[in-house]
């Protein structure tokens, strides 16, 4: 199908043999398989390919390991001019067999967007080192931090012509972002853990990132307040970035302290953790307002445009049962927006959209009230009828 030019395949890799064979004869559990050579011959002109290997095992009894991988690649396979390539649970470090072939067979020189994760896809920027020098995207995602960021931080200094990095728990470092110069947006974006606070820029970090990028549009950063906005870093977002036009900031809940605050009321006072109000007042609308017009006020007449503020976090994956805090955490999250006020002297106009959590539980209220309706009392009609059940009321 030379016509073809976009695929997005997703392959289930949660391999786990059965425990007794239902007959004699029973075939072995065989996990899905992608075979790359066989794609691309048959789709030999794709310019985007996304493939997704799920890797991921959960649940109160776990598998056996995942033994999915990405076979067919040989000598003979012929890469398709691909322009944007997104790679989730890949792990070309096992195969050294096929490293090769991607080094000397892949066209780097036409790839302008590379995304990885949310799953790791071991060894694969270090693959790509020295070999991208037209890469315009980047996106990087993966749930929890990795010990090391040494093999991406060499990858992004082995160019220099991006123009929008994204990186979300694994973060690169300042030095190896400022080899690219001409970025109009970048997100660095650290997750937080129960066991220690995360770092996050400070506010001589803040401006050193203003002098390396003068011509930033877009940029999402970190926030963890003590209760207060940290004046030098609001401060310093406030008159930097000249050119920017939409700034998010991801406030920090300060996991490791409440979850000490929270066990030590609970042992007290036996009172349910989830509800907690230290929760609830880490990111409020007050707060939100007193941000969004420190912002506003300090940049006077700008180019900026909106300002996002939010808490929770969607990077998060237990083999098991989530912890305590998890859950609070999304029941808390919060999302504000905040634009420029209409008149000098104006507050800034302040929304509050929902969360992914609550948009989700609202969806799922309605499905499950349209689904009661339709098997238990279809509507045969518009005009209003008595229900003889109890429990509702007599006229709907």
């Amino acid at each position: 199908m030379p016509f073809v030019q976009e695929i997005r395949t997703l392959v289930d890799a949660r391999a786990s043999a059965p425990r007794r064979p239902r007959a004699p004869d029973a075939e072995p559990f065989e996990p899905q398989r992608l075979d790359i050579h066989a794609l691309f011959s048959a789709y030999p002109n794709i310019e985007s390919l996304s493939v997704s290997i799920n890797r991921l095992r959960g649940g109160c009894v776990r598998g056996l390991a995942p033994s999915t991988r990405i076979s067919g690649l040989n000598p003979e396979t012929t890469f398709p001019p691909l322009r944007s390539l997104s790679l989730s649970g890949y792990n070309i470090a096992q195969d050294e067999e096929v490293q090769p072939l991607w080094t000397e067979k892949f066209p780097w020189d036409k790839l302008r967007s590379l995304t990885l994760g949310r799953q790791q896809n071991p060894g694969f920027c270090k693959v790509a080192t020295g070999k991208v020098h037209h890469l315009k995207q980047f996106e990087i995602t993966s749930y929890g931090n990795p010990s090391s960021c040494k093999d991406l931080d060499a990858f992004l200094s082995s160019f220099h012509t991006l123009e929008s990095l994204t990186a979300k728990g694994t973060v690169p470092s300042l030095v190896a972002i400022a080899h690219h110069s001409d970025l109009k947006h970048i997100c660095l974006h650290v997750i937080e853990t129960h066991d220690e606070e995360r770092v996050s820029l400070n506010a001589k970090e803040i401006k050193a990132l203003d002098r390396q990028h003068p011509h930033l549009k877009s940029l999402e950063l970190d926030i963890d307040p003590h209760d207060e906005w940290p004046e030098d870093i609001v401060k310093a977002i406030a008159t930097s970035f000249k050119d920017l036009q939409q700034l998010s900031i991801h406030v920090g809940l300060r996991l490791s302290h409440l979850i000490n605050i929270c066990n030590a009321d609970r042992k007290n006072d036996g009172h349910d953790i989830r509800n907690k109000e230290a929760f609830k007042s880490i990111l409020t609308d007050e707060k939100a307002q007193a941000f969004a017009k420190r912002i506003f006020d300090c940049r006077g007449s700008s180019n900026l445009k909106k300002v996002t503020l939010q808490t929770g976090e969607d990077l998060r994956w237990f083999s098991q049962w989530s912890p305590w805090y998890a859950d609070a955490e999304r029941r808390h999250a919060k999302i504000f927006e905040a634009y420029p006020p209409l008149r000098q002297g104006d507050e800034p106009y302040l929304e509050e959209p929902m969360s992914n959590y609550a948009r989700l539980m609202e969806s799922r209220r309605i499905s499950l009230r349209s689904k009661f309706r339709e098997e238990k009392y279809p509507r045969l009609s518009s005009a209003p009828r008595v229900l003889q059940a109890s429990g509702f009321p007599s006229v709907i």
